[in-house]
């Protein structure tokens, strides 16, 4: 983060890669800690419930992202 902060690189791309890395950070972040606190409370199965849906949805979210950027860019 602190070289990208201070480097050479324009503003705009500093800008995109640091909001970037905090939003990747606090997305996974949050992820963890709602499955942790599902398995320290003793609900495994809710834990892997939560994973699953997780993973499986950003699988179909990716896919499907995919397939409208070649819809729009007529691939």
């Amino acid at each position: 983060m602190a070289y990208f902060a201070h480097s050479d690189l324009s503003p705009n791309y500093k800008l995109f890669v640091i909001t970037g890395f905090c939003g990747a950070l606090t997305t996974f972040s949050t992820f963890s800690i709602e499955i942790v606190t599902l398995l320290q409370s003793g609900k495994l199965g809710m834990a892997m419930l939560a994973i699953s849906v997780h993973l499986i949805g950003s699988l179909i979210f990716t896919c499907l992202g995919l397939a409208i950027y070649y819809w729009v860019a007529g691939h």
